[in-house]
C-alpha cells in the first residue's frame, strides 16, 4: 500500500510530527529517512523488507553504493542512508570514548555477536585503538560470500596511516558455529603480522566470530 492510502494518523511523517519519534516503528523511521519508494512498493515496504533481511545491525555497515544497488532506493536516498548510518558510527564512537571504554578481545566479541547473528555473508572489520586502548575508530572494510571474504593489507595500513595509529584489532565472522580458523585466515594473519613489522604496526588480536562462539589468535599463539 502506498503511503499516501493510509491514514493521516498512520503515515510515518504526520505521525511523528504528531506524536515524536518515539511513537514510530523502525520501519516508520527508515522509511522517512528513504523518503519515497518505486512503482509497486512504497517506502515503508522498502525499509520493512531491508530490516527483515538484513537487521539494523547490518545496515549500519550498508555503504553508499550497497545502498544503492536496492531496488526502489533512488541515488539521493542512497546518499541519505550512508550519512545516517555515518552519524550513527561517529555517535557510537564518541560514546564509547565518553564512557571511556577499554577495548578489549572480549569487549570486540560482545559487540559483534550480535551485529552478526543473523548476517549470511562473511565481514571483515577493524577497529584502531589508541596507547591507552581506547578507540580511535572502527569499520567493516570488507563483505564477502557466505564461505569468504578477501582482505588487502594494503588497505587495513591504509585505515592506520589516515589515523595516525599503529595498534588495532581485525576480526570477522564465520556464518556457520565453528569459530576454527581456515588455512586461509592462519595463513593470512601470519602474513599480516610478519609485514606489520615493517612499518611498527602492532596487531593486538585477530578475532573470529559465529553467533555463539570465537576464536582469539592472540589467545591462541600456537595456531
Amino acid at each position: 500500500m502506498a503511503i499516501k492510502d493510509l491514514p493521516n494518523n498512520e503515515r510515518p511523517r504526520e505521525k511523528m510530527e504528531r506524536y515524536g519519534s518515539q511513537s514510530l516503528s523502525e520501519v516508520e523511521l527508515l522509511a522517512i529517512i528513504i523518503g519515497t519508494g518505486s512503482k509497486g512498493s512504497s517506502a515503508i515496504d522498502i525499509a520493512h523488507s531491508l530490516i527483515n533481511s538484513s537487521g539494523l545491525y547490518s545496515l549500519s555497515n550498508y555503504s553508499y553504493e550497497d545502498f544503492k544497488n536496492i531496488r526502489g532506493i533512488a541515488k539521493i536516498n542512497a546518499l541519505k542512508l550512508e550519512a545516517l548510518f555515518e552519524l550513527y558510527r561517529r555517535i557510537h564512537s564518541l560514546k564509547m570514548d565518553d564512557e571511556k571504554v577499554e577495548i578489549s578481545s572480549k569487549f570486540i566479541i560482545d559487540k559483534y555477536q550480535t551485529i552478526i547473528q543473523n548476517l549470511d555473508q562473511e565481514i571483515f572489520g577493524i577497529i584502531i585503538v589508541d596507547n591507552n586502548n581506547k578507540i580511535l575508530f572502527e569499520k567493516i572494510l570488507y563483505k564477502g560470500t557466505k564461505h569468504k571474504v578477501n582482505v588487502s593489507n594494503k588497505d587495513i595500513f591504509k585505515e592506520l596511516m589516515l589515523k595516525n595509529a599503529n595498534r588495532f584489532y581485525i576480526f570477522h565472522n564465520h556464518t556457520g558455529e565453528d569459530p576454527s580458523p581456515s588455512d586461509y585466515d592462519i595463513v593470512f594473519t601470519a602474513n599480516l603480522i610478519k609485514e606489520c613489522k615493517n612499518f611498527d604496526y602492532h596487531l593486538l588480536d585477530h578475532i573470529i566470530i559465529t553467533k555463539h562462539h570465537s576464536f582469539s589468535f592472540s589467545q591462541n599463539e600456537n595456531q
